[in-house]
């Protein structure tokens, strides 16, 4: 009746100002925020000393995580997949620890391991990883390394970034689901392959 519309009424009016606050806010600081964003900071603290000799993949490998973590927007893209199975399993396990164990607990933690890998197949690292390299993209190719090895960096990466939470978030779901842990390690493991 009248009751729910004023509800109805107050809940849209309050969602209006807090849209139109944040609307607000961010027309007044979106070139600062931008230009923050965008904005490079270089610092040379170059100090001359004794270098260890490291192997091509080893060097490629800690480039490619640097390159991931030096661009925020990257690195939020890339990794919120990520973050969101490590976030949802730890969240199934507290809930399941609450709720105990059913065949509905089974069930949705079935069908949160398909959501898992659709949410680690969303952003991969590999997709943007040669557009972000920008001009030393060509630098690269220049020197003594093969366009394989290149690549295989980058996926190793991608594996990395992707497969350690699969396989963290399924372990979680084993321990919560103790009648069922076998197939939930199978499952990340799965998750993980197929990521």
């Amino acid at each position: 009746g009248i009751l729910s519309f004023k509800f109805t009424a107050l809940f849209c009016g309050i969602s209006a100002v807090i849209f139109a606050v944040a609307f607000f806010v961010v027309c007044k600081t979106y070139n600062l925020i931008n230009t923050k964003l965008k904005s490079v900071k270089r610092t040379k603290n170059f100090k001359l000393g004794t270098y260890s000799q490291t192997s091509q993949f080893k060097v490629l490998l800690k480039k490619e995580f640097k390159l991931l973590f030096s661009a925020p927007i990257y690195a939020m893209n890339t990794l919120l997949g990520s973050v969101f199975v490590l976030i949802g399993g730890v969240a199934f396990t507290v809930m399941s620890f609450n709720a105990g164990i059913t065949e509905v607990a089974i069930t949705f933690a079935i069908i949160m391991q398909a959501l898992f890998a659709f949410s680690l197949m969303l952003s991969p690292t590999t997709a943007v990883s040669i557009s972000v390299e920008g001009n030393t993209f060509y630098l690269m190719r220049t020197m003594p390394i093969s366009t394989k090895k290149l690549l295989n960096v980058k996926l190793l990466v991608n594996i990395l970034v992707g497969a350690i939470p699969a396989l963290i978030s399924s372990l979680v779901f084993a321990i919560s689901l103790k009648g069922a842990s076998v197939w939930f390690i199978l499952l990340g493991i799965l998750n993980s392959v197929l990521y």
